[in-house]
């Protein structure tokens, strides 16, 4: 089987691994110190407007484990599809790239998979720091990690479709 990534790839998966480890562990250190209720949704100014049972924390590092699960298995997929049954169809036509731009391609989806794991694992870090100090969520943050998702897709998007225009012309 071919493998289509580099260590940096892996690197970052391992990292998002700790971040979601690191989550339980904080919790467990922390359970005991909370109050019964905790805050379990935030509005869109970040002030708590519902408050839940202080098990309800397990929530954010559960959906990050699947989130990482689900992340994983598509760079698995994506990792180790031989090259020579990558083929890109735009409209209807179909075009073959080289073993080279297919590489590339691969490469531009694990990055973009990865970046966003990433940041989706940072902000529920955040999200759940912030319900364990019983603090309100920054607006500003939250918006600072959703536009570096949007910006990163937008980027990724960019650089497959520049590579495969080079690539027909």
């Amino acid at each position: 089987m071919e493998n289509n990534f580099n260590i940096f790839n892996w690197l970052i998966l391992f990292i998002n691994v700790l971040i979601v480890i690191f989550m339980f562990v904080f919790i467990k250190i922390k359970f005991d110190d909370l109050p019964d209720e905790i805050p379990s949704h935030y509005n869109f100014n970040g002030e708590c407007d519902s408050y839940s049972g202080k098990s309800t924390i397990y929530v954010i590092p559960i959906v990050s484990i699947g989130l990482t699960l689900i992340y994983s298995l598509l760079l698995i997929v994506f990792n180790f599809i031989p090259k020579r049954y990558w083929k890109i169809k735009l409209g209807i036509e179909e075009i073959e790239l080289s073993d080279e731009a297919k590489g590339k391609v691969i490469n531009y989806i694990g990055y973009l998979l990865i970046s966003t794991l990433t940041i989706t694992n940072m902000l529920m870090t955040y999200i759940l720091m912030c319900m364990i100090y019983l603090t309100s969520i920054s607006t500003i943050i939250t918006l600072i990690f959703v536009a570096f998702i949007i910006i990163s897709s937008i980027v990724f998007i960019v650089l497959i479709y520049k590579l495969i225009y080079r690539e027909t012309h």
